[in-house]
């Protein structure tokens, strides 16, 4: 898991367990990754790249 922190705040999304408000928000990446891009409240992005069963 390789989570990526943006200013001092680390965001999480699991797909199957917390389906995003849109499915922009969640996008198999090409490694068989899952890419997670959130928008804090400041407006800040943050990518939680996490490895996921359904996501081939």
């Amino acid at each position: 898991v390789d989570n990526l922190n943006a200013k001092g705040m680390t965001f999480y999304r699991y797909c199957t367990i917390d389906p995003p408000a849109t499915p922009e928000e969640c996008i198999c990446t090409h490694d068989g990754m899952t890419l997670y891009q959130l928008v804090s409240r400041l407006s800040v992005i943050a990518a939680a790249r996490e490895a996921i069963k359904t996501c081939a």
